[in-house]
Parts: C-alpha cells; structure tokens; sequence
C-alpha cells in the first residue's frame, strides 16, 4: 500500500490532491467503503490507504464544503463571546459506548484550545474507562464533527491542539439543540416528575428527570405515555403527551428521551371560515427568539392574516414543536412596520413546494398583540385585498361628516337633535378618529379623496363591541357598503379569539324601516335560529322631553335603590323565560357581570366618559323593572343609544306608566340626561300602558363562537345583493 503526503481537498465525492510526482493524477476515488485508489497517469489503478490525520473525519454522502482552521479558531471565539457550548464526544476503552459532555471553549489564538466543563461531576467518573474521540459544535444548518489531537484532560478542562485542515460533517441524524433554564413537569399515571429539559430538535427533546423520594426509576413505565410540560421563568411554552424512546438512569435521576405523538395542535374550535390569507411581496421577515435556546433566528412568511402566519424552515435549522409557544415574535416590513406578538406553532408538514423537499412548513397563530399593534397588521391586509378598503386610516373629519350628511345618515330628525352639542361631538370624533384609541375602529371605502362608504365598532361593554354608523352613498352602496361590511367581517374573524380585544361578543341597534340591516342582521337571526348563537331583543323607543309628566320624584311606597345580587337574577330569570337570548350577557346584567365595571377606567385613559348606573325599581320590597343609565360623551353613538336610559320590566302587571314616568325623570335629572333616548323592554309593556313611543329598536348580538354560522348566512346573501 502506498501513502499519501500532501494537502488534500474534498469535493464531488473525491479527495482531489496537488501532487508532486507528475506521473500521478490528481484525483482520487472514494469507494463505498472508504477505501482509496491512486490513479496514475499511465491509467494503472493502485490501492491506497490514507492515514486518518488530525482533524480529518471520513467523508460521508451528508459531507459538504471545507472548514480552515481560522475558520474554527474564530468559531471558537464566538462561542466564547456568547457563553455557549460544544459537546466533547467520548468513547468507552474497552467496549466502545459513546456519550457526549458539555464544555465551553475559553478564548483561543489559534494553536491551542481549552475547553471548561460545563458541569465537572459529569466528567469525573469517566476519566479512567473513556477516551476522547470528537467535538461537536452547531455552524448554522450544519453539524460539525472534528477530531483534534489531545493534549490534556483534566476535572476542570480538555485541552487539544488546532491541526490545520478540517472537513465540515452533517450528521444524517437530526440535530438537538442545547438548552439551558427550561424546567420539566413530566406526569405518568397521577406520578409528577420534575427536571430540566437538555436539547430537543422538531421529532424529540431529551429530559433529565430527578428524582424525589419515594420515587424511583421503576415507576416510569417506558411503554406508557407521559404528559411533558415544559417552562421558563414560571411561565408554560408547552405541553403536549410524548412516548419515551430511550431511557437512561442511575440512583437519584433518569435521563430520557420523548418524542412528541402529534405533529399539530387544536388551539381553537375548527372553523369554516378562517381568516384569510394574504401573499405579501416582499415577504416579511418573521424573527422568533426560541423560547427553549432564547436564539434568535429569522424567517420569511409564506402567508399572512390578522390571525396568523405560515413559514418554511430547513430540515437542519432550530426546530419549532407544534404547541410552543413563542412569547417573543417581530413581523417586519422592509424596515418599516414592526409589529410584536406573543404566539404559538400549530402545526408542522412538509413544504408544499415540491423543490424544497429539505424544508418544512409550520403554521403558527398569534396567541395575543397589543391592538394598535394588530391594527396596523389588519390595516395592511385589508389594503392587499381591496386598494379602496381603509382600517381606521387617518382621515379628514370635514369629509367624513359632508359624507355623512350628503349620505343621509345624518336626517333632519337625527340632527334636531345633535345640532345643540355638535361641538361636543367634534371633540369626540377628534379623539375617535385622529387618535385611535384601542376601544374603536372606523371602516371606510374610498376612492381618491371621496368617502364612498363607512362603518365603526367600539367596545362599549366590557366584552362587546357595537357595530354602528353604517352609511354609503347611492351611488355606491352595493361597493362600498358592502365593502366595509366585509372589512368588519375580517376584524371579527380575525380578533375576537385575542385576549386584548375582548370581543365575545358583537352587537348593534337597527330599525325594522331600515331594510339592508334588517336583512343582514335580522335575517342572519332568523337563518341561525339559535338564541344563545345569535339573537333579536325589541325596544321601544322615546325621549325623555317626551314624557309630559316631569315630576321628578320617587312616589311613595316605591323605592329606587342599587340593584343587589338576587335582583339581576330575578332579571336572568325573567328573560331566561320569556326571550332566553344574549341580551344580558353582551349589557354585562347577569349576576356575575354587573359590578364589573374596568371599562371606565380604559375611557378615562383615553380622554373619554363612560359611565354605567344601574338601579332596582321596587314596591314592597319586591322588584318591578331593572335600570340602566348610560352615560358617555356626546357623539359616542350618533343616535345617543350610549348616552341613554334603557329599562328592563320585570312585573309589566304592577307597574302603572306614570309611576314609570317619574323615575325616569328623577333619573334624567340626577343623571344630567336631559333630551335622553329611552329604551323600554319588552315593548308589550307599552301596548298595554297605550303609551305611544317614536319607533322600535332591534338589539342584535352574536356570539363570535359562533361566527361560522354568520358568515355562512352573509357569504349566501351578499351574492344575492350583488347580482
């Protein structure tokens, strides 16, 4: 056999040399296995062993491309710098068992490295039985496997000398990542183990479980799954049930390793009609800090809603297991828009893309965003979608209200009475519309400069938000009506599962002679046919300067009090029995919700009132009708519905109109709510006093668990209305 002694190259599965002797070629072969051939130039094939020299690995179908020692020694370095690890591989003298140690390389100059442990006991044992073999360190999408020449292997430290040449290796076996500070629950048949979690990939995670008296190994049945909670700094990232695949244990803690039985997740209740998704060029740039390495590592979107996002991943790059959650997520826009989110990894499959086969697709949706934040992201997709559609966009306010007007949303009644306080309500719109508080959103269709249509919600309970200010010219209204009525579609759809929106519910006011809301929302009531989905509550409709009586005191033998308790359940109860609706879930008037009252203090905040009084109306102590005064700034809700009195008749029998009467003027007064609208449930009430009232007001309110059935009634009537 003859021997080689000069440099060596790798590429194309050959080893390619610069010979000295003129009479050899420069190639030589690599057989399956391992074996070399020298070919001379005379075309004769000569045998050749090739001693393995320091630092070389043998060449694989996964090898690729060189690594100069430079290159290590400033890899090295970086590690230093960012207080990260290599793994120092070993091997048993006698038999041949591996196992890796975690080492951190000291500052190296270039001919020498040391490397501390990283946990000294690990290696102390083992000292005399193993014998080094490689380190293993992670170079983006590869891993390398090197073996260096030993020069000291102490307790405290491994130290080796730095030949000159190296070959990148790329393990076939998936790579773990190392982590540090993630805490494991592990629960197998009512057993709970505790430990930390040493490195995962995206097929299974590796766990060091201690054991706590009387526990002990036998107790993990490897056959059984177990149910893995993982956290960091107290707080869950995720949680899922594994099967062990290999267990390893000793007196006090078992290492084992799990792989998760389920490549996504149901976060949420599967839907029809998911949130869509928009291709953005150029796509933004997803930066994700790994909740387990606390890296941070960056991706393109494949596709973006207001509700989530899709990626692609290379095999080799840091995994993301379906169920974590990411608290740390930037979407950025060429620089520009930056948006931060807290989200979680629902799903994982193979790319799409036939010719990225090395690549995997993961859906992941945002869990929870600040909502200026999330604004901003609608904003942009709503743009994508329609170049006329504009999500609470700046706009001049002397167009929207000669829209308005011109419109016919403003009517000569409507304006008689908000002509006196139209200076109050520019201050309102001011912060509604130039401020954008979290609590409201407008919706607009335009073209150029001209306003063809519009739409708002704000949220006026402490979990719903009213759909209100519907309004499009003749001229457009089957565009841009319908235009804005989408938009709010896509702002339901895409928030009402978020924390911060607090949206369980949406709801709106409209009169039976209003027809295109009386089709939308009535008839989506009618076609749902579920009141606890989606339901229709009827109001007659007055004001106080109305009322011809305006003695405004208590009579006697009634009281006017705070309602109590055992009052709103003998509210629920009554409505429960007569309409069984949503009604008093979306007015915060059960027996759970009517105290609370945080809203407030998030108008406040913003530079507006809101103000909710409820009172119980009784007569020998026995309750009569329920009270709410709502009081906000003027121009909240152009028609004043948040700026009412709104009464709720539990005994229709002993409750005469002119007793009625004069608690709603003590209210008035008391309350400031002069020229107020009223609104009186259920409207039999006033039948039967033969009070005569303006017109009827229909409370509409779905519940948005139930959106699918909505949006199945609107996809159906929008292309009648189109056509």
């Amino acid at each position: 056999m003859e021997s080689v002694d000069f440099p060596m190259d790798c590429a194309n599965g050959q080893i390619h040399l610069s010979p000295k002797d003129p009479g050899y070629t420069s190639v030589y072969k690599v057989s399956a296995s391992m074996s070399y051939q020298l070919i001379k130039s005379d075309s004769t094939v000569c045998p050749v062993k090739v001693p393995e020299s320091d630092g070389i690995i043998p060449k694989t179908e996964d090898s690729h491309q060189k690594l100069s020692k430079q290159q290590l020694v400033n890899k090295l370095n970086y590690l230093n710098f960012q207080d990260e690890t290599i793994l120092i591989k070993f091997k048993h003298k006698k038999y041949g068992q591996e196992f890796t140690c975690p080492a951190k390389p000291q500052p190296c100059l270039g001919e020498e490295a040391i490397c501390a442990w990283v946990d000294p006991s690990a290696i102390k044992a083992k000292l005399h039985t193993y014998e080094f073999d490689s380190i293993s360190l992670k170079e983006r999408q590869w891993n390398l496997e090197i073996r260096l020449e030993l020069l000291a292997l102490t307790e405290e430290h491994i130290h080796f000398k730095i030949p000159e040449i190296y070959y990148q290796y790329i393990s076939k076996k998936t790579h773990r990542e190392p982590c540090l500070d993630v805490r494991v629950q592990m629960i197998q048949n009512s057993v709970v183990f505790m430990g930390d979690l040493i490195d995962f990939s995206a097929s299974e995670f590796n766990v060091k479980i201690k054991l706590a008296p009387p526990q002990t190994s036998q107790w993990i049945n490897p056959d059984e799954p177990v149910n893995i909670l993982l956290m960091r700094d107290k707080e869950s990232i995720y949680s899922g049930d594994c099967k062990i695949v290999e267990e390893k244990s000793n007196s006090n803690a078992v290492e084992i390793l799990l792989q998760p039985t389920r490549q996504n997740i149901h976060r949420f209740r599967k839907k029809k009609f998911r949130s869509t998704r928009e291709i953005i060029s150029p796509a933004p740039i997803i930066r994700i800090r790994h909740p387990f390495t606390k890296k941070v590592h960056e991706y393109n979107a494949i596709d973006v809603s207001g509700s989530g996002f899709s990626v692609e991943k290379t095999r080799n790059s840091p995994a993301l297991l379906p169920g974590t959650i990411l608290p740390e997520v930037t979407m950025r826009f060429a620089n520009s828009l930056k948006i931060k989110f807290k989200a979680q990894v629902i799903y994982f499959k193979n790319s799409d893309n036939k010719e990225s086969e090395e690549k995997h697709k993961y859906g992941i949706g945002i869990v929870d965003i600040v909502l200026n934040q999330h604004e901003n992201l609608m904003g942009l997709l709503h743009q994508i979608n329609d170049k006329n559609a504009f999500l609470s966009s700046e706009i001049e306010l002397d167009s929207l209200w000669d829209f308005f007007f011109e419109s016919g949303f403003i009517y000569p009644k409507k304006y008689k009475y908000i002509h006196k306080v139209k200076t109050d309500i520019a201050k309102t719109y001011d912060i509604l519309y130039a401020q954008n508080p979290d609590i409201a959103r407008h919706f607009i269709c335009k073209e150029e400069d001209l306003v063809q249509a519009h739409m708002s919600s704000i949220r006026f309970y402490e979990n719903s938000w009213l759909i209100h200010h519907h309004a499009a010219r003749r001229s457009s209204f089957k565009t841009g009506g319908i235009s804005v009525l989408n938009q709010i579609g896509r702002f339901i759809n895409d928030s009402h599962r978020l924390f911060s929106a607090k949206m369980d519910y949406v709801f709106c006011y409209f009169r039976n002679t209003n027809k295109f809301p009386s089709r939308v929302f009535g008839g989506a009531s009618r076609r749902i046919n579920n009141p606890k989905a989606c339901s229709l509550d009827s109001f007659a409709y007055l004001h106080t300067n109305s009322i011809k009586n305006f003695d405004a005191s208590i009579p006697n033998a009634w009281e006017l009090t705070a309602c109590k308790p055992e009052d709103m359940e003998e509210l629920k109860l009554f409505y429960e029995a007569n309409t069984a609706g949503l009604m008093l879930d979306v007015l915060d008037l059960t027996p759970q919700t009517y105290q609370v009252n945080s809203l407030s203090d998030v108008y406040r905040k913003n530079g507006l009132k809101r103000e909710k009084n409820l009172y119980s109306l009784k007569k020998d102590n026995i309750l009569k009708a329920i009270i709410m005064a709502n009081i906000t700034d003027n121009g909240i809700n152009l028609s004043e519905l948040t700026n009412s009195i709104t009464i709720f008749i539990i005994d229709p029998i002993e409750l005469p109109f002119n007793i009625l009467n004069s608690i709603i003027a003590f209210i008035a007064k008391n309350s400031n709510l002069a020229e107020t609208p009223i609104l009186i449930h259920p409207i039999e009430y006033m039948t039967k006093e033969q009070v005569e009232y303006e017109r009827i007001y229909n409370l509409w309110t779905l519940n948005t668990y139930n959106t699918d059935d909505y949006f199945s009634y609107l996809k159906r009537l929008l292309k009648f209305i189109k056509h």
